[in-house]
């Protein structure tokens, strides 16, 4: 037996912990409608982020390109928190001192 989970998308909530835990093993891929998501499933590997981790720095850089980037154990995806291009992540608000930041790709 299947189960499935479904709720209503809406495009300004950030994934939560509980929610990564949920998708293990699936990343998130937003098309060009963020009311629609694709789970694509796939190994996912947690990526380095370089840069300075502060009350004002906004720009970190990967090894390759995150899906997701999580920010002291919240999740944001390209657009919505964080922008993406290509192996650079800039944040809408930093870190903070002592905090944690890492992508998923």
């Amino acid at each position: 037996m299947c189960a499935f989970y479904t709720e209503q998308f809406d495009p300004s909530d950030a994934l939560t912990p509980d929610e990564i835990i949920f998708i293990q093993n699936l990343y998130i891929r937003a098309s060009g409608d963020a009311d629609n998501i694709a789970l694509i499933g796939g190994n996912t590997s947690i990526l380095v982020a370089t840069g300075a981790v502060d009350d004002s720095n906004l720009v970190f850089t990967f090894t390759s390109t995150p899906q997701l980037v999580v920010v002291n154990g919240v999740t944001y995806r390209n657009g919505h928190g964080v922008t993406i291009v290509t192996t650079t992540a800039t944040l809408d608000d930093p870190v903070g001192l002592g905090g944690d930041c890492y992508g998923l790709g």
